[in-house]
């Protein structure tokens, strides 16, 4: 039976290595919104003054605008206002190339590792659909999540260099409107025709909780989780 894995969370949550540790115990095609992104906006940026950042963008219409924009802060609240239409519009094209690739991979019955923040329901529900069109019976969810003291130490870290990451997220006001939107859209009430299995997992306590049935993949999904949470400093 085909199965389907979500990996979501908060940005700088550690939903990268949760995703990479499942993909590889579970043996699955994976899909990470990062690496769509990369494909569709492969220019790098790398100017720092205002000149600098509007000749660019006016220059290079393909360009990731969430990798030259995200960092900036209120300081070009102005510029980025001037982009917001045309990021969202990225960020659709983005989603929409993923979820073409989760079409293909569980239409020839792949079992499929989605990973991306899925804050919005909306995004879920684009999943859950495909999930169902595919007749995928369970899907498994792991909700990474991790304390706002954590998040900033590691967004520090993203934008000094020191860690190499594929995100393009490195403001903590990122951060905040990704926990909002979860907040509301209340991940625990989602009720698609498919089962759902979720994990909830911190990556600062290291806390693992699990909610619906068990079966021989949640088992497996769990020892993933356990192994990280030992190795990160968890009982």
């Amino acid at each position: 039976m085909t199965k389907l894995f979500l990996v979501c969370g908060y940005v700088a949550s550690g939903k990268t290595t949760v995703s990479n540790a499942l993909s590889k115990s579970l043996k699955v095609k994976v899909i990470r919104t990062d690496d769509v992104r990369k494909r569709l906006f492969p220019k790098e940026f790398d100017h720092s003054s205002r000149d600098e950042i509007e000749s660019w963008l006016e220059a290079n219409e393909d360009a990731d605008l969430q990798q030259v924009l995200n960092p900036l802060g209120e300081a070009y609240a102005d510029l980025i206002g001037k982009y917001a239409p045309k990021m969202k519009e990225q960020k659709e094209l983005v989603y929409n190339q993923a979820f073409v690739e989760l079409d293909n991979l569980l239409s020839i019955k792949e079992d499929v590792l989605f990973d991306a923040t899925f804050s919005n329901v909306g995004m879920r529900k684009r999943a859950y659909e495909l999930a169902t069109k595919n007749n995928i019976e369970t899907i498994y969810i792991v909700q990474v999540v991790c304390s706002e003291e954590i998040v900033k130490a590691r967004l520090q870290k993203r934008a000094s260099g020191k860690v190499k990451t594929t995100s393009n997220a490195k403001e903590l006001d990122i951060y905040r409107k990704v926990k909002k939107e979860f907040d509301e859209s209340q991940i625990q009430n989602d009720n698609p025709e498919a089962d759902i299995v979720r994990f909830l997992y911190n990556t600062g306590t290291q806390a693992i909780s699990m909610y619906g049935k068990k079966d021989k993949t949640t088992k497996e999904i769990l020892n993933v989780l356990l192994s990280l949470s030992k190795k990160y400093g968890g009982v």
